[in-house]
């Protein structure tokens, strides 16, 4: 993400990811880290709910299907929610 600092200034910019915290540590950061980046940037992160809609994630902690230590989950992380449709 870091090395993607001038693309990341674009206001239509959406980045779906994969998410797996165990991978974020093993590279040397912290999930937390990877949300506190993007929230710095303005973007609002989204979770798949189990009904399929996306769903706010304000924080890390508070993703409801936050995957285990060897899962991934699958986030969208968007600058303007409402030109989406979300």
């Amino acid at each position: 993400m870091k090395g993607l600092s001038g693309l990341i200034e674009s206001p239509q910019l959406q980045i779906y990811f994969e998410f797996w915290p165990q991978g974020l540590r093993s590279a040397g950061t912290g999930p937390e880290e990877l949300f506190r980046f993007l929230y710095e940037r303005g973007f609002k992160i989204f979770h798949p709910s189990k009904e399929g809609k996306w769903k706010p994630a304000e924080a890390y902690s508070k993703i409801p299907e936050l995957p285990g230590e060897q899962q991934f989950v699958n986030l969208r992380a968007v600058k303007d929610p409402a030109a989406i449709g979300l």
